[in-house]
């Protein structure tokens, strides 16, 4: 279960006069933390309505439950589909900033991120600004961990109208390790608080440190049912929710007595890795010696040909799916089920 223990267990009786001890040593390490992983990140691909609703991430991290924007204060958000409106197109066009400083968190225009933030440390914030020839000149990011109380983080101001990188901005220790961090920014300096005097924003993205999460796995067999002898194909399906590839992926499946691989294998994988059943087998081995990997935010499958030697109805449970950087995933999706139906032709 992952927890790490010490511990002596007392003396076991064999039935063979003799004594015997088992010791449970601490569990060895889980994979390492990796940053740079994509947290969430909006590039506002197909958005074409205007807020609200506002669009979800175009990428969310599987262990994310939280990322969310919304506006307040009078803020506008729109749609903004023109050719210059994203980088590359489209983005989210903002307007109802302020003309003067200083700004007031509690009564000043703002657009806020909701990131879930408890499973990662180090939580960066990039992302690509474009100010209208009207638009606010300067503008103040803030965070908060409880939606109250709120820190500035940084000042940025834009002379010109050209789509700009800003940030990083690092968040290292200031942000939820239980829950939501509130990223808000707000501007002033605009002529006016119509549409045309706006903020353009893209490519929005936060990112952290984190172990991977680790990858699923899932199968079937098809056809299904099928007669003695017949043949069915075997496919697992490894998955990956994160934002990096998951490498050096390795699975086992032991089929039960009845089935084998059939006499034309024909071991197929998109995963790379060593995946070479031969016929007669009844012990399936992925990723040895070779690992597979798993493409990020994707998956992958692996296929062999199966045969039946017996009528029966037959349920397959493989082992645990696990790599390098994500782990072993010892819940409930990281093994796989399935059951194959063989049928006796009729007399």
């Amino acid at each position: 279960n992952n927890t790490s223990a010490n511990l002596f267990i007392g003396t076991l009786d064999t039935g063979d006069n003799a004594s015997d001890s088992l010791t449970v040593n601490t569990a060895p390490p889980g994979p390492s933390p990796v940053c740079g992983l994509t947290v969430a990140q909006w590039t506002f691909a197909g958005f074409t309505t205007n807020p609200p609703p506002f669009p979800g991430p175009s990428t969310q991290a599987g262990n994310v439950i939280t990322a969310a924007i919304s506006v307040g204060n009078s803020l506008t958000a729109e749609a903004d589909t023109t050719t210059s409106g994203g980088n590359p197109q489209p983005g989210i066009r903002l307007y109802g900033w302020q003309k003067t400083s200083p700004i007031v968190t509690a009564t000043s225009a703002f657009i806020q991120f909701a990131i879930d933030t408890s499973k990662y440390t180090q939580v960066n914030l990039q992302l690509d600004a474009q100010r209208k020839a009207n638009g606010p000149t300067t503008s103040e990011l803030y965070f908060s961990t409880d939606g109250t109380t709120w820190t500035q983080k940084s000042t940025f101001s834009s002379t010109t109208t050209s789509w700009g990188p800003y940030g990083p901005y690092d968040f290292t220790g200031q942000t939820s390790t239980t829950g939501v961090t509130y990223f808000r920014i707000y501007g002033y300096g605009a002529n006016a608080t119509s549409s045309g005097n706006d903020i353009n924003l893209d490519n929005v993205t936060f990112t952290g440190c984190a172990t991977p999460t680790p990858p699923t796995l899932t199968k079937a067999f098809l056809p299904n049912p099928i007669a003695i002898n017949g043949t069915s194909t075997l496919t697992f399906t490894l998955s990956n929710s994160n934002s990096i590839p998951l490498n050096v992926v390795t699975f086992t499946d032991s089929l039960p007595s009845g089935l084998q691989v059939a006499s034309t294998p024909s071991a197929t994988t998109t995963c790379g890795g060593t995946w070479a059943p031969s016929a007669g087998a009844t012990s399936l081995t992925f990723g040895s010696p070779t690992g597979g990997t798993i493409p990020a935010s994707s998956s992958c499958m692996v296929s062999v040909n199966i045969t039946g030697t017996a009528a029966g109805s037959y349920q397959n449970v493989s082992g645990f799916i696990s790599s390098t950087n994500g782990g072993t995933n010892t819940g409930s999706t990281g093994s796989a089920t399935a059951s194959l139906t063989v049928l006796q032709p009729p007399s």
